[in-house]
């Protein structure tokens, strides 16, 4: 199972997998990732591209399956009590360290909307524009959010919404646990594919700055 952070928990995307979608979907979009640095071996990193595009796809599936699951299972009075004690608590204790860090974390919540919402790929404008603020909010959020997440009674409030939220979700669909396990394999695969990829790319940068093409910079 996954760890949920503050701004997942109403709107579930189950711990990295919301940013690691989003990525895909910003990158496929930009193209940057996706294209193979010049003299780059065509084949393999062809190979890479299609790979994630299969990933994105499949993960795209799946969440929407598992966002009609988590919108039934929010509606119960057990995970609204879980929601409820494990926000107020984060916020209680995240201002400890940034006392706007409540208001961001609102902030966030309100672009995980606006990015999950449906047709909110085809403004690809407004799209990008909120994924890159979703990440500067998170630039400052996620190193107090890491450390927070070592604080013993938000890890017992952290698990017991993590419990709560899949027993429910596993009520109204039997499949709901398997599809989770299914988007962290996503997720991992996803991820080793994009360094290895970037790797790539570093590996043909010319040496020195010279004699070579000025390289894309990645977002």
């Amino acid at each position: 199972m996954v760890l949920f952070t503050p701004t997942q928990v109403k709107s579930l995307l189950l711990a990295g997998s919301l940013s690691f979608g989003l990525a895909l979907t910003a990158s496929s979009q930009e193209g940057q990732p996706m294209l193979p640095p010049e003299g780059a071996p065509q084949q393999e990193t062809s190979q890479a591209e299609a790979r994630l595009q299969e990933l994105q796809a499949e993960f795209q599936q799946i969440a929407g399956q598992l966002n009609e699951v988590q919108q039934q299972a929010l509606e119960r009075d057990d995970v609204q009590d879980a929601i409820n004690t494990y926000e107020a608590l984060m916020q209680d204790k995240i201002s400890d360290f940034n006392e706007d860090a409540p208001e961001m974390m609102e902030r966030q919540e309100e672009l995980v909307e606006k990015l999950q919402a449906p047709g909110a790929q085809e403004n690809e404008a407004e799209f990008q524009q909120n994924y890159e603020e979703y990440m500067q909010l998170n630039e400052t959020l996620e190193p107090i959010q890491q450390e927070l997440s070592q604080d013993p009674e938000i890890r017992e409030a952290n698990q017991n919404i993590e419990a709560t939220v899949v027993a429910a979700m596993t009520d109204i669909d039997e499949n709901a646990e398997s599809m989770i396990d299914r988007l962290e394999e996503i997720e991992q695969e996803g991820q080793q594919l994009m360094m290895q990829m970037q790797q790539q790319q570093q590996q043909q940068q010319p040496q020195g700055g010279e004699g070579g093409q000025p390289q894309p910079q990645m977002p």
